[in-house]
């Protein structure tokens, strides 16, 4: 059986500090699915205050060979590790610390996006305030900078990306900004709007100035 994406399992499902993990995850914005079986998870959240971890590794080995695993164990000390296999964080959570650490998992398994090697456009602004909670505050203010870019002129998806720098945030931005219908997209670079000068307004050369100093505050 492969493991579904984002299938978790847990044998403590009544853990405090499982709850505590399951609670961080309800408050990202992925399809998280908890399972009963083991076999249909990709993600296996475990109290290391509650169990040994060898035969758990046995059967994390063995399910390795249907698909990639992600394995947390979770407890107030390194001395619950038994195997390097599993990835260790201290209770209580340090949020920012695991959502790091979600981030770059789904990063490693990331499909191609639809808009790769596409030239986008924002025609207004999107609702950023639906973002703010899934990232960090660098987070957000790189997504804003990556919005003013779009709003400013056509910007290839790669620009966009390295502007924002959180490549699930951006995506998820971009996909709800297109199904809104105030993202243009094109397999080409335009060309500017007759009569639109090169040379940026006064106004938009200030706004991107501001949002460049904002942003130098959390680099």
């Amino acid at each position: 059986m492969t493991p579904e994406r984002f299938g978790v399992w847990s044998p403590h499902r009544d853990s405090n500090s499982v709850r505590a993990f399951k609670a961080a995850l309800s408050l990202r914005p992925e399809p998280w699915q908890w399972h009963e079986d083991m076999k249909r998870a990709s993600w296996w959240i475990i109290d290391g205050t509650q169990t040994t971890l060898d035969s758990l590794t046995s059967d994390l080995q063995a399910q390795k060979k249907n698909g990639v695993i992600h394995t947390v164990v979770l407890a107030p000390s390194w001395n619950h590790i038994e195997d390097p296999v599993w990835v260790f964080f201290k209770v209580p959570l340090n949020i920012k610390l695991v959502y790091g650490w979600i981030d770059r998992c789904l990063l490693q398994r990331l499909p191609p996006s639809p808009l790769a090697r596409q030239h986008l456009r924002l025609r207004r602004w999107p609702n950023l305030t639906r973002y703010s909670a899934s990232g960090a505050p660098a987070d957000s203010m790189h997504l804003t900078l990556a919005c003013s870019r779009l709003l400013e002129n056509w910007a290839s998806y790669e620009e966009v990306v390295a502007i924002a720098k959180n490549t699930l945030l951006i995506d998820r931005m971009l996909a709800d900004a297109r199904q809104d219908g105030i993202l243009d997209t094109s397999a080409t670079a335009p060309a500017l709007n007759p009569g639109t000068p090169e040379t940026k307004t006064p106004e938009k050369t200030n706004a991107w100035s501001l949002v460049k100093r904002l942003l130098s505050k959390f680099a």
